[in-house]
């Protein structure tokens, strides 16, 4: 038996010439039922194949018969020739090959197809021979192969038309695969040239004015011994802001230079440092997935952690505090909370200090929000949420 190859598919056409066919179908059954035999077994015979004949084509055309399908067109064509055999008329009978020609087009191509309408062709034939024995009886089975044929072409191009809209689909849908690499790709770049220039206006910062600050806390300490006692206090404050400009800018090239492999690990070992450092403990809660997050996004949410303590260090007054990062549906949220003395609520957070409006503008690159409120009854609360490209699965080459 011939392979298939090309199988039936139930598009909106399709269902279309499904129907058609069926209700032929029906139509020779009842123009049929005249031609039957008188005799009992002869005629529930003769039915018993043509209800065989549809119920094979049914399962066919909606693909529920996955193998044998070769065989079930060749039962189909020898009930046409069984019932013609026992009714000893041919019509309206044999027109059930113009429905078989149509659904072997649906299944096969070329060479195997045209074996399939020689085929009908040749029981056509013998059916009409038998049926009526006229030396005419050759040319009738000429004109209807011809109807075959036709049938044949009409539903080949059907089929072709179908395969040419999945190859279109196909096509489609690699556009739009290859379009989302392209974007993710750019985004990476873009990201990568954001933080090369952030590299170099930090290494600039410590160069510059890290240099200046260092020199202005010596001069600052070795004369903080010659001054007035009066202003001691207002020279100490000063002195104060110096070093923790100074631990900034420090901090800002250190960010930049880490590369956050382990964002867990980092992130833990920032905690550590900050307990150490302030004495207030915090609560670490963190989805270990969240590590495959691509790099520039973990250094944004580090840089966040970092700032957000940074906060809590200088301005809450907080005896704990809690550090959450999770995946809620694709978003990452990192949630950082404090039971300090909180946010004024008359006061925006954008006019909290450069640091959070630097970050909300990272953040506005990977379509992310800040968000910073006040708790209640007491501290504050800083809810980053960002929604992170994925990295496109690495697929076949997409043909040309």
């Amino acid at each position: 038996m011939v392979a298939v190859s090309s199988r039936f598919t139930l598009s909106l056409q399709d269902w279309k010439l499904f129907t058609s066919a069926l209700f032929t179908w029906g139509v020779i059954g009842i123009l049929g039922r005249q031609a039957l035999p008188d005799a009992s077994g002869p005629r529930w015979a003769a039915i018993g194949l043509f209800l065989l004949f549809g119920l094979l084509f049914g399962l066919v055309a909606t693909q529920r018969l996955q193998r044998g399908v070769g065989w079930a067109i060749a039962v189909q064509a020898l009930a046409i020739v069984g019932i013609i055999m026992l009714t000893r008329q041919p019509h309206p009978f044999v027109l059930l090959f113009f429905i078989l020609s149509a659904e072997a087009a649906l299944l096969y191509r070329g060479r195997a197809l045209v074996a399939w309408l020689v085929g009908f062709f040749g029981l056509t034939f013998l059916a009409e021979w038998y049926s009526q024995g006229t030396p005419t009886v050759i040319w009738d089975a000429l004109l209807l192969t011809a109807g075959y044929g036709f049938f044949a072409a009409f539903a080949a191009v059907m089929r072709q038309v179908e395969e040419a809209r999945a190859e279109t689909q196909r096509l489609l849908e690699e556009v739009n695969e290859a379009h989302r690499r392209l974007q993710y790709y750019m985004q990476q770049v873009e990201e990568l040239a954001a933080e090369r220039e952030r590299n170099r206006l930090a290494r600039q910062l410590h160069s510059t004015l890290g240099h200046r600050l260092g020199l202005a806390e010596m001069h600052m300490q070795s004369l903080q011994q010659w001054l007035p006692r009066e202003a001691t206090r207002d020279f100490a404050l000063a002195l104060e802001q110096i070093q923790e400009a100074l631990s900034d800018v420090r901090r800002v090239v250190a960010t930049q230079d880490e590369t956050v492999d382990d964002l867990a690990a980092a992130i833990h070992k920032l905690v550590q440092e900050f307990t150490q450092a302030t004495g207030i403990p915090v609560d670490v809660e963190f989805a270990p997935h969240l590590n495959d997050l691509p790099r520039g996004v973990r250094l944004l949410l580090y840089s966040a952690v970092q700032e957000g303590l940074s906060n809590i260090r200088r301005h809450a007054h907080a005896s704990r505090a809690l550090l959450a990062l999770r995946d809620d549906g694709g978003r990452v949220v990192l949630v950082l909370e404090d039971d300090g003395v909180g946010p004024s609520p008359d006061t925006p957070w954008q006019e909290h200090g450069f640091g959070l409006r630097g970050l909300a503008e990272r953040l506005a690159r990977w379509n992310g929000s800040l968000q910073l409120e006040r708790r209640k009854p007491q501290g504050a609360r800083l809810v980053i949420t960002l929604t992170p490209p994925h990295a496109p699965e690495e697929g076949p080459t997409p043909r040309a």
